[in-house]
Parts: structure tokens; C-alpha cells; sequence
């Protein structure tokens, strides 16, 4: 029988091929049977003793080797082939390896039959590999425009992991369209961040790209530069109440020579970025500019004092023949666009044509959300406009079209008890106060309100009722100024405190509960309580930084790095499964070849191969998994645990200490320096064991790595497959001595190329892996000195911060009971107003009186004259 030779195609050229193989089963068959009957095939010799049969096939044999020179000799002179030749030959024979359905006729057994069925799969696998490996070679423009579309969709959710993935694309693909765009985009995350110097130098550095991928975004970047010229106001901004419906907070003010308006937040950009940016907008044809680019001009004009052109800008956003809040180009910008140019009609004094165009935008209908708030907001600048013209009623109208789910009703009920007051309707006024007080009892207005409604009882005569709030007001301050003064503390005391947990200071844990609305409106009770959070956070951070860093440093060295790749891990995967399918390939043939040997022999060689098979099933061991990096972690868990229970009983004593403290003067007694010194050494030791917990986070975040990159189990069950496979071709190689096996060879020799390919698979996954790191490891390797430079000076700066806000907590006791002080001051005051307008209704009740008896003693002298008259 004739068998093809590993690597050669079989059948010869000019064989029927289907899909990617020679011949299907069916032909393999065909052949077996002419075989076993005696009759060649087609392709075969005649049978032998037939002269003429024998003359032809040499004839034809001939004529076959005459064609195949000719062609062979015309290839060689073809034009560019000429160092094609023995890549195409190194091809064939891939191909063939890869394609070849069968090495030779093993129909004869069917015990080889599974056999083939393994091996199939195991090329099928191997052949997916090396190719995965050969295109992920490098990053295609394909990854990266996916790598873009991705952080373009986490740019509203997760700026900060969407910062990450244009800094990627930005640094790491300049020249590649989705590095163009990632520069633009990369700006857009760090500006939603509040990093707005680095945002302005990423689209400054879109401006200075020409490129067409670039280009695209150059009007974003000018819009983002415009609004970076002229800050947004705060979150929230709109919803504080408005100090034109504050008339006795304007007056306060101005007493002071103080401003009755905020003014915007200084500009991130100097003069002359400002004028090239401006300079930039106006080279642009007024027909060519985006929406985006228009409003955000129109609001820099604004902000800039040319009211006129601001309109003009503003006004092209919304053409006359489109409602505001259809279609049209530049949607989205068509709303706020209308309110702005009403603000600016306003600023310029055209109050009536600021009427207009607010009405104009009260009779859309949005379906966003934003664009709704919007509406709201124009409602409450008529009903601002009409209460400073004095037009109550109108004022009251709008402030009533605002509903209870809008973030604006708190300050539309406060402003319009406001206009009420004004109007004389003291009944509603004090009605809407108690409104506020449902809403938000423990407000930052909540003393004011409470005041107000002491005020209006006096106007409207209930002077009993007056006094009465006004007294109670007076008591509850004097109580909340004994508390203050029994829990003072020196700063180290606070300091403590917010050095223990810099995240999770608030100063409702170190003010008592009754005073932490007064405290929260001194500003610089405030910015302590959020310097300690931002550190705290920025401490937080930069720990799980480096922890993150640390691991990723550990995967991209560890021999199986490939896993840190999805598609690269699974194609490895399947190598596994592949060289499974190859060993019991092996194991079968063996099998199948020891049959043929005496038993005694087989049993001695299946003998050791069942101990070495049994190494290769459980390659650690029992001692090796007693050792394994699972223990330890498992270790590592149960002394974290004991130590979070340590860390949760501390923190309960400590709390408990400090609630004690800040209810002492329900005791009426004082901080003693052993209460003080006592909770200062707690609060170390709970800082102590948060840094022995966040070190065993660390460990176990390496181990966890050292596991799933550098696996000792897989590392011990490569190095077994190593001498198992070496004892399968030793133990064939002696079968095979002692009883030959044509059928299995050929099977064997196949086995051994693909094991071959599978080493070759397994070496470009690895390098495709490392190319993809390359880049990787080198940002690491920055990103490393950049967090150890921020974690020193982070270290420094933690240290005195807490010192910072332990002194700003112990100067806001200070600030909040002199704040106390004024409030008990103005509810004492308030029973003086009492009294006064008691006295005032007294002296106007006698003076009716006296008007009273002098009109009756005047009636009385008339009468009397007239009877004195009439008896004459």
C-alpha cells in the first residue's frame, strides 16, 4: 500500500478538493475498498500483467513529468516570483499539515478511528491560535477606533476611567485617527473632572492639530476654550434663593458696602488666550459655526459686557419658522440658548423684551430633563422680574407654576413668602414659611425662617404668639450655646479626629447635632470639612492606585500574560485543551501498538506510565498544595478578619466616647483633658490598624496575581507534561521495535508536528501578549515614580492638613457660638419688637381712646349749647 510521507499532500495535484480538504472520507473509503478487491483506482497503475496496461501507464507517466518540468520551468520565469518560491513552498507545507484529513489508510483499524476524530480537533485549535497570534501582532486601527468608541461611551458615567483611555490613545497612537480624536475627547473628561488647566491644554492642543481627524473637533475645542474663558457657576447656583427677592439681605449688604450680585468664577484662560480663541471663533464664516460654537459665544459676549452681540449670536441659534423645543440643527442648544439671550436682553436693561422672550420659552414642551429644568428657571426669572417692578400678583402666578418635583420649588415657596410679605398677605406668608420648615426643618435657613414667622405673627397682631416663638427661639439658642462651650476641645483633639479618617470627617461628628446647621453656613467651617474629604480621598486613591499598579507590574512579567488578554487567553486555552487531545492521542496509540507486544512487557511500561500520568493529574501534590499561594490567602483572609474585628470594636468605643462627648451638656458638664487624651490615643490606634489593613489588602492583591498570571499549579503540570509526553515517545518508540505498526506511524509522526505547532502557537501568543505590553510597561514604570512622588508629598501634606482643619474645627466652636450668640440676640430682639408693637398698639389704642372722648366731649358741648339755646 501506498502511504504518503508527513507533510506531502495526499492525493496527488489535480485531486478533488473539498472545502479546505483533499479528500473527503468518502474518497478514503473508495480507495480501502479498490484496495482490498484487487481494482486500482483511477489514479492507480493498471493491474499487474496486462502488457498494454503497463505500456500506457509509462506512456502516460511520461507526458505527466514532461508537463509537470514545463510548468515547473514556466513558474521560474515568471516576473516577481522570484524569493516567492520557498515561502510558498513553507506555506504549502503548513497548509498541508493543517488541511490534511488523513496521513493514511487507517481504515483497516478501527480503534484509530477516535483517535483521528482528537487529532482533527487538536489542528483545528492550533490553527485558530496562530492565527489570533499572527493579527494580534500589533494594535490595529480596528482596536483602537473600539478602544475610542469605549471611552466615548463611559465619558458621561466614568470621566475618570473614560481620562484614562484617551491618555492611552492620545499618547500612545498620535498619529492614528483614533489618537487625533483621543486628544479632543481626552480634554472633554479632565474639563467634566474640574481639571480645567490640562483640559485647556488638550484642546489647545486640538486647535494646533490640522490633520482631519483632528480637524473635525476644532469648534468643539473652541466652545470648550470659550466656557473655560467664562467659568460656569457652581452646581446648584440657580436654586439658591435670588437676593432680589431678598429685600432685608440686599439691605444688609449694601449697609456694608458689600455687592448684591455673585459674580462668576475667574476665568481658567489670561487676556490673550481669550483673544486668540476669539480671534479663532471670528475666522469662522457665521453660516459655519456649530450651534455649540454660537452659544458658547454668545454666553462669552455676554460675560464680556457686549450684550448686542451677544444677542445677535444667540438669536441665530433659534430660527423663526422652528418651535424652541423641536428638530432642527442644534437641538439641543436651542433652550438653554433662548434663556441665555433673555438673561443678556436683561443685562442690557431691555426688561420688557427679556419679558418676551422668557414667555416664549415657558410655552415649550422638552423631553429633556435639563432642558425642562430650564423652563422652570424661566419661570422664576419672571416672577423675579415681576417683583421688582412691583407686580405682585404676576409674581406670585410664576413662582405657583413651579411643582414639588422641581430642585427649584424650595427656593420658588421661599422667594414668593417673600413677595407675599410684601403684598401685605401675612396669612399666606406664614403659610409658605411652614412649608419651608416641613421641607427642610434642620436647613441652613431654618433660623431665619423661624424668625420671619415670629415677625409676621407681630404684623399681623398676634403678639402673645410673637413672644411666645421668640422665647422659644431664645431658649433653643442659649442651648445650643452651652453645648458649644461644653464641648470645646483644643485643636489636637480634632485634628485626631480627622487624621483617624480624613474621608469620613463631617462636622455633624465633632460639632453637637443641634449646631451643625449654623456651623455648615460659615465658609470656612466648610472648606475645612472639604479639604479633609478631598485628601482623604486623594489618599484612598493613590493607595488603590498603587495597589493596582502593583498587580498589573506582576501580570505583564509573569509568564502567563498572555491571560491578561481576552481573546489571547481564550486562544491558550484551547492550546490546553489541544495538548490534552495530543497526549491521549498519544496514550491511544500507544495502546492500540501494545497489542501486538507480549502482555508482560505492555503491563511493565503501562505500569510506569500510569504513575507518571497520575503526577501529570495531580502535579502538587498533597505537601505542594498545603504550600500553595490559596493557603496563604486563605491565612492572610482570616488574620484580616480578626483585624477588622479589632478596627470595628475600637471604632465602637471611640464613637461611643465621642457621642458622650458631644452630649455632655445635657450633663451640663465639660471635656476633661483624660476624655480628650483618651479618644486621641483611640483614634491612632484606628488609623494604626486602617494601614495594617490597607498593607494586607496589598499582599493579598499580589498573591491573588502571582495565582492567576504564575499559577504553581500549572507551572508544576507544564513541567509533568514535559516528562510524560518524553516517556509516550519513549514507550512507542519500544512498542514499535518490538511489532511494527504502519497503521499508527503515520498517525504518531502527525502527533509530533502538531506538538510542534502547538510550542510554536503557545511562543507567538506570548510575543503578541508582550508586543501588546510594550507600551504598557513602560507607562508603568512612569506611573510608578509619579504615584511614589505624590504618596511623599501626599504623606507631607496629610499631616498638615489635619492640623489645619483640627485648628479650623476649634476656631468654628468659636465662630458658631458667637453665630449662636447673634441668633439668640435677634429671637431677644424679636421679643423687643414684641413689646415695642405691643406698646405701639397700646399708645395707638389710647390715642383712639382720647380721639374717642374728645369727639364725645365734643358732642357733649354741642348738646349742651344747643339746650343752653334753646331755654333762652
Amino acid at each position: 500500500m501506498r502511504r504518503p510521507s508527513p507533510g506531502v499532500s495526499w492525493p496527488p495535484a489535480g485531486g478533488r478538493r473539498v472545502g479546505r480538504r483533499v479528500w473527503t472520507l468518502s474518497s478514503l473509503f473508495a480507495v480501502a475498498l479498490s484496495l482490498s478487491l484487487g481494482v486500482a483506482p483511477a489514479a492507480e497503475a493498471a493491474p499487474a500483467g496486462d502488457a498494454k496496461g503497463d505500456a500506457q501507464g509509462k506512456k502516460r507517466d511520461k507526458k505527466a513529468k514532461k508537463a509537470k518540468k514545463e510548468k515547473k520551468e514556466k513558474k521560474r520565469g515568471k516576473k516577481g516570483k522570484k524569493g516567492g518560491d520557498k515561502a510558498e513552498r513553507k506555506a504549502a507545507r503548513r497548509e498541508a499539515l493543517f488541511t490534511e484529513e488523513e496521513t493514511g489508510d487507517t481504515r483497516g483499524d478501527p480503534g484509530l478511528a477516535p483517535l483521528e476524530r482528537r487529532l482533527a480537533e487538536a489542528t483545528e485549535a492550533i490553527r485558530g491560535a496562530l492565527k489570533v497570534a499572527q493579527a494580534s501582532a500589533a494594535k490595529s486601527a480596528e482596536e483602537t477606533a473600539k478602544r475610542l468608541v469605549e471611552g466615548q461611551l463611559l465619558l458621561a458615567e466614568d470621566p475618570e476611567r473614560a481620562a484614562i483611555i484617551f491618555l492611552e490613545l492620545a499618547e500612545g497612537y498620535p498619529e492614528a485617527s483614533a489618537g487625533q480624536q483621543g486628544r479632543f475627547f481626552l480634554g472633554e473628561a479632565l474639563f467634566r473632572l474640574g481639571m480645567t488647566t490640562w483640559a485647556a491644554e488638550c484642546f489647545q492642543g486640538n486647535l494646533a492639530d490640522g490633520r482631519g481627524d483632528a480637524k473635525r473637533y476644532h469648534q468643539r475645542s473652541l466652545a470648550r476654550l470659550l466656557d473655560l474663558s467664562a467659568p460656569r457657576r457652581s452646581p446648584g447656583f440657580a436654586r439658591r434663593p435670588g437676593l432680589s427677592a431678598l429685600p432685608e439681605l440686599r439691605g444688609r449688604l449694601r449697609a456694608l458696602g458689600l455687592p448684591v450680585t455673585r459674580e462668576p468664577p475667574s476665568p481658567v484662560l489670561d487676556a490673550d488666550a481669550q483673544a486668540a480663541v476669539v480671534l479663532r471663533v471670528k475666522a469662522i464664516a457665521e453660516d459655519d459655526r456649530s450651534a455649540e460654537l454660537r452659544y458658547a459665544y454668545g454666553r462669552y459676549l455676554h460675560f464680556s459686557g457686549e450684550q448686542a452681540e451677544a444677542l445677535a449670536e444667540l438669536d441665530s441659534l433659534n430660527p423663526t419658522d422652528i418651535p424652541i423645543s423641536r428638530g432642527g440643527p442644534g437641538a439641543r442648544w436651542r433652550v438653554r440658548g433662548a434663556y441665555l439671550a433673555g438673561v443678556v436682553a436683561l443685562a442690557a436693561g431691555e426688561v420688557d423684551d427679556a419679558l418676551a422672550r422668557f414667555a416664549e420659552i415657558i410655552k415649550a414642551r422638552p423631553s429633556g430633563e435639563r432642558d425642562r429644568d430650564i423652563v422652570e428657571l424661566a419661570w422664576l426669572a419672571r416672577a423675579r422680574i415681576h417683583h421688582d417692578r412691583g407686580d405682585f400678583e404676576r409674581s406670585l402666578k410664576a413662582y405657583r407654576r413651579i411643582g414639588r418635583a422641581s430642585p427649584y420649588y424650595f427656593t420658588a415657596v421661599y422667594e414668593s413668602a417673600w413677595v407675599l410679605m410684601r403684598a401685605d398677605r401675612f396669612a399666606l406668608a406664614n403659610e409658605a414659611l411652614g412649608r419651608l420648615l416641613s421641607l427642610e426643618p434642620d436647613g441652613k435657613l431654618a433660623p431665619e425662617i423661624r424668625q420671619l414667622r415670629g415677625k409676621l405673627k407681630i404684623l399681623q397682631g398676634d403678639h402673645a404668639g410673637a413672644e411666645e416663638a421668640f422665647a422659644e427661639l431664645s431658649a433653643e439658642f442659649e442651648r445650643q450655646g452651652r453645648a458649644i462651650g461644653a464641648t470645646v476641645a483644643p485643636p489636637s483633639y480634632f485634628a485626631a479626629i480627622a487624621g483617624a479618617d480624613m474621608e469620613g470627617f463631617d462636622l455633624a461628628s465633632v460639632i453637637p447635632q443641634a449646631s451643625v446647621a449654623i456651623a455648615r453656613t460659615l465658609p470656612r467651617a466648610s472648606q475645612a470639612e472639604a479639604i479633609s474629604q478631598t485628601v482623604g480621598e486623594l489618599d484612598r486613591e493613590i493607595v488603590q492606585l498603587r495597589a493596582q499598579l502593583a498587580r498589573m507590574e506582576s501580570a505583564i512579567v509573569a509568564p502567563e500574560r498572555v491571560r491578561l488578554f481576552t481573546d489571547l487567553g481564550a486562544q491558550t486555552a484551547a492550546l490546553d485543551r489541544a495538548e490534552g487531545d495530543l497526549v491521549e492521542v498519544m496514550e491511544g496509540l500507544c495502546a492500540e501498538a501494545g497489542k501486538e507486544i507480549d502482555a508482560k512487557s505492555f503491563a511493565e511500561l503501562e505500569g510506569r506510565r500510569s504513575k507518571l500520568r497520575a503526577k501529570l493529574d495531580d502535579p502538587l501534590g498533597e505537601e505542594g498544595r498545603l504550600r500553595s499561594p490559596q493557603r496563604r490567602i486563605d491565612r492572610i483572609h482570616d488574620f484580616l478578619e480578626e483585624l477588622m474585628a479589632a478596627h470595628a470594636a475600637i471604632e465602637a468605643q471611640v464613637v461611643a466616647a465621642e457621642h458622650g462627648l458631644l452630649s455632655s451638656a445635657s450633663r451640663k458638664a465639660t471635656l476633661s483633658e483624660p476624655q480628650i487624651e483618651a479618644v486621641i490615643e483611640m483614634r491612632g490606634a484606628l488609623a494604626e490598624l486602617d494601614r495594617e489593613a490597607a498593607e494586607l489588602r496589598e499582599a493579598i492583591g499580589r498573591v491573588e496575581v502571582a495565582i492567576r498570571f504564575d499559577d504553581p499549579y500549572r507551572r508544576a503540570r507544564a513541567q509533568a507534561m514535559v516528562g510524560y509526553r518524553s516517556y509516550l515517545v519513549a514507550m512507542y518508540g519500544a512498542i514499535t521495535k518490538s511489532a511494527a505498526d504502519p497503521e499508527g506511524s503515520a498517525l504518531w509522526r502527525r502527533t509530533e508536528q502538531l506538538a510542534g505547532k502547538l510550542a510554536e502557537g503557545r511562543t507567538k501568543l506570548d510575543a503578541a501578549a508582550g508586543a501588546r505590553l510594550q507600551r504598557a510597561a513602560g507607562v508603568l514604570r512612569e506611573e510608578r515614580l509619579n504615584l511614589d512622588k505624590l504618596k511623599a508629598e501626599l504623606l507631607a501634606l496629610r499631616g498638615d492638613a489635619a492640623g489645619v482643619v483640627g485648628e479650623v474645627t476649634s476656631a468654628t466652636y468659636a465662630d458658631t457660638a458667637g453665630e449662636i450668640m447673634n441668633w439668640q440676640m435677634r429671637a431677644e430682639v424679636g421679643s423687643l419688637d414684641v413689646a415695642w408693637a405691643r406698646k405701639e398698639a397700646e399708645a395707638k389704642k389710647a390715642q383712639l381712646l382720647e380721639r374717642e372722648r374728645d369727639r364725645d366731649q365734643r358732642e357733649i358741648d354741642r348738646a349742651l349749647e344747643l339746650a343752653e339755646e334753646l331755654s333762652r
